[in-house]
């Protein structure tokens, strides 16, 4: 899976000559319109419709409303000035565009900090820790997945849930008492 490279996205103006079949799809299946007017195809760009009326004003409303967090009072005040220059198709197009940004924005937001919590990690030499009981916690995972049941369930979020608790079993550890084993100080 390729992550954004910037949280707000370029603007671009294509004609509608240039759209190919699954550009089509999208529109008529996916956004359910009839007309293109906005289309995202899963990159950093957005693309307009240049003979639309009012296709440079509403570029500008893309560029204002792509930087909200939430649909907010500001963002329905955009979403209506673009309904006044085209039609409710648009604005439902517009919407399925704009949550599929965000979505997109949001993981790369939290990949960003899971790479701040893996620079922690190594900084205080846990991963290093960790690749020794590299054996344990691949058993773990396999215990967790099914891979010695009968049947073969294929659970990989049991897997993981079984590495993530040793994971925070022995987080736990390194901050027990003093000749107190399992018993956790207070922060």
């Amino acid at each position: 899976m390729k992550l954004l490279q910037r949280k707000e996205p370029v603007v671009v103006f294509l004609k509608e000559s240039l759209l190919d079949s699954m550009d089509w799809f999208r529109i008529n299946r996916i956004y359910k319109v009839k007309h293109y007017t906005v289309l995202y195809r899963g990159e950093e760009h957005i693309y307009i419709n240049p003979d639309i009326e009012g296709g440079q004003r509403i570029s500008e409303i893309i560029t204002v409303l792509f930087k909200q967090k939430y649909l907010s009072q500001k963002a329905e005040q955009l979403l209506d000035e673009v309904e006044k220059l085209t039609d409710g198709d648009t604005i439902n197009c517009l919407l399925n565009v704009w949550s599929e940004w965000r979505d997109k924005v949001r993981k790369l937001e939290l990949h960003n900090q899971a790479e701040g919590i893996l620079k922690q990690v190594r900084s205080k030499r846990l991963y290093y820790k960790a690749r020794k009981n590299r054996e344990v916690i691949d058993e773990l995972f396999n215990i967790g997945f099914g891979v010695y049941d009968k049947e073969s369930k294929a659970d990989f979020k049991k897997g993981a849930d079984n590495v993530f608790m040793y994971g925070y079993l022995l987080g736990m550890e390194g901050c027990s008492s003093p000749g107190i084993p399992g018993k956790a100080t207070a922060l």
